[in-house]
């Protein structure tokens, strides 16, 4: 059994503009001038669909190796909501979830032209560096902020739950919930069906295919399996 518990961010998107530009035959026009009108020419266009097209039979290895399934984020029109679409809603009322294979996505922009749709790319984690860059150690050399006190919430590739920075003094989680998108839902008996599927990924047919939700008891029985040597993170469970 993992302890590396993978929790996919939704929020990376890549912006691709996939119309060509009115220019784009004009043998005088500049680079300049035919970004300036691709740019303007994207008001309600489905980019995502265009992009997953354009990638054909590599999109699921491009864009969702793990499991197929892509993720997309759909802007919501003002005075509509997700469910008027059939999506899942974000903490957002302007934005909402798509997920789905590459054929569902296609066809989801074929039926709303008019709806900003941006498909979202596998992540590199940079976590390694990320504290220099938003000055996380400056904070605590200077101010001494440390972090206790405080609730976060992460959206993130990944976390190794045995990390120390995880663990409190009597060697328990810090942890109080976990999303593993990298597992099957229900997997060694879950405790939270009601939470995998509201969360998990579901396929085109609505079924979850992935997504499984652990608690600060599980995570912590877990630990201990680790601990006395019964779990192990390559070899599964003993």
């Amino acid at each position: 059994m993992s302890l590396r518990f993978a929790a996919c961010a939704l929020f990376a998107v890549l912006l691709l503009d996939a119309r060509p530009a009115s220019s784009a035959n004009d043998p005088k026009a500049s680079p300049v001038s035919q970004t300036t009108v691709n740019r303007n020419a994207v008001v309600g266009s489905s980019i995502g669909p265009a992009f997953v097209h354009a990638l054909g039979p590599r999109a699921v290895e491009a864009l969702a190796p793990t499991s197929g399934l892509l993720g997309a984020l759909v802007e919501i029109p003002k005075g509509k909501r997700a469910e008027d679409f059939g999506l899942e809603p974000l903490s957002s009322p302007h934005i909402a979830r798509l997920r789905g294979s590459p054929a569902k996505i296609e066809a989801f922009g074929r039926a709303h032209p008019d709806l900003r749709i941006e498909v979202a790319p596998p992540l590199h984690p940079l976590m390694d560096r990320a504290s220099r860059w938003v000055r996380a150690v400056d904070a605590t050399a200077v101010r001494g902020a440390d972090g206790r006190g405080v609730l976060i919430g992460v959206a993130d590739t990944g976390l190794d739950v045995t990390h120390p920075d995880f663990l409190d003094e009597n060697g328990n989680t810090r942890v109080a919930w976990l999303l593993d998108l990298s597992l099957e839902p229900g997997f060694a008996a879950s405790l939270h069906p009601d939470l995998e599927e509201k969360f998990g990924i579901k396929d085109d047919f609505g079924k979850v295919q992935a997504g499984r939700v652990f608690d600060k008891f599980e995570i912590d029985s877990l630990l201990a399996r680790i601990r006395s040597g019964k779990c192990d993170e390559k070899k599964g469970l003993k």
